[in-house]
């Protein structure tokens, strides 16, 4: 791995790492909203006048919308004098337009939709799939809704939160299939992939790289060297690993030794054992940091690097590593898979560069 050239690649770090993400669910005003259509029936006699009211992903009332029926404007409370099935959508600016609602009218009939989803319960982070069909058969071009939350963009689904979540499909033409409800459940915590912060145990749901690069606006990243106190030159590492369920996680500081004359990259997995020192750790909760200790705050500081992380699309790195706090109130204890590659860009003419749990310019600073 040592001639690798880096191009510029972000992991968004999400939840705990990615707690720069927009979650105060402020409103982005380059991003419809949902809009559904309501009627309290959808089956009536020719003659028979149908009042509709448009909603948002709340079930609350949205004013001043426009109503279709299979493209023909109508009022909200509209009198169908045919038989037939009419599609009935709402418009309005600042809105998708909402998915079809059909009306069947003097005894027509729509087929119903049946949604099938692969799992009715599974653990945070697995996948479900679902699949919609009519008495067997294949149906395509539906839309499956999030109730509450929006549209799916496609046929998977995964959660990062325990609770209880219901989607329903939709097609223009049929009846809308009944609510499928799954149930997420907390993983288990494994004792080898967790860490414990002040008594509290939690399970690593993943673990990412990030290393030093020189801050040169190149596309090509280089490696950032560092030189310590005795005139050795080392690159600087770090390992995260977080718990999905909530914005805690750890880091890791590793030192990798490396020769004076060495330019390239030289991760932990290319040196003698021996060149790789933890430099320090830190912890957060809730994105709230509650520890940064130095190695010399640390009873047990090992780390084992079994195999090299290739590519996202490849295969993870492996790595066995164990921190064990003086005062015992810190403890990661993780064999397992990790993935990366971040890059954190430092200066050029940086000659000493502050703990980042302590840094105001640091990642703890960023995620407050």
């Amino acid at each position: 791995m040592k001639k690798l050239l880096f191009y510029f690649f972000v992991v968004l770090l999400t939840v705990a790492m990615g707690a720069c993400s927009k979650d105060d669910n402020t409103p982005d005003d380059k991003v419809l909203k949902d809009l559904f259509v309501q009627t309290s029936n959808t089956t009536v006699d020719i003659g028979a006048s149908v009042d509709f009211i448009a909603v948002d992903n709340d079930r609350k009332e949205v004013k001043e919308v426009d109503f279709f029926a299979d493209g023909v404007k109508i009022t909200k409370d509209y009198k169908f004098d045919k038989r037939g099935v009419y599609n009935v959508i709402a418009k309005k600016t600042g809105y998708k337009n909402s998915v079809p609602l059909p009306i069947m009218v003097g005894g027509a009939i729509a087929e119903k939709l049946e949604l099938v989803a692969s799992k009715d319960e599974i653990l945070i982070g697995e996948q479900v799939s679902f699949t919609v069909s009519i008495d067997g058969r294949a149906v395509s071009g539906y839309i499956l809704e999030h109730i509450k939350v929006g549209m799916l963009s496609g046929d998977k689904w995964s959660a990062f939160e325990e609770g209880t979540y219901q989607f329903r499909a939709f097609k223009e033409g049929y009846i809308s299939s009944d609510i499928v409800t799954i149930k997420v459940n907390k993983k288990p915590i494994i004792d080898n992939q967790s860490f414990t912060i002040n008594g509290v145990k939690y399970g690593i749901e993943e673990v990412l790289l990030e290393g030093d690069v020189v801050d040169d606006n190149k596309n090509i990243a280089s490696v950032f060297i560092y030189t310590d106190s005795n005139g050795r030159k080392y690159q600087k590492y770090r390992l995260f690993a977080r718990s999905m369920t909530t914005a805690t996680y750890t880091v890791v500081e590793f030192a990798v030794y490396v020769s004076a004359m060495e330019k390239e990259f030289m991760f932990p997995t290319d040196v003698d054992p021996k060149d790789v020192v933890v430099l320090n750790v830190g912890a957060v909760v809730d994105n709230v940091a509650v520890a940064s200790l130095d190695a010399d705050k640390l009873d047990v500081a090992t780390s084992k690097w079994t195999t090299p992380f290739e590519h996202y699309f490849k295969s993870p790195g492996v790595v066995n590593y164990q921190i064990v706090s003086k005062d015992k109130k810190l403890q990661i204890n993780y064999e397992g898979n990790y993935n990366g590659l971040e890059f954190s860009k430092v200066k050029p003419n940086t000659k000493k560069m502050m703990n980042p749990f302590e840094s105001k310019k640091g990642r703890l600073a960023k995620l407050k």
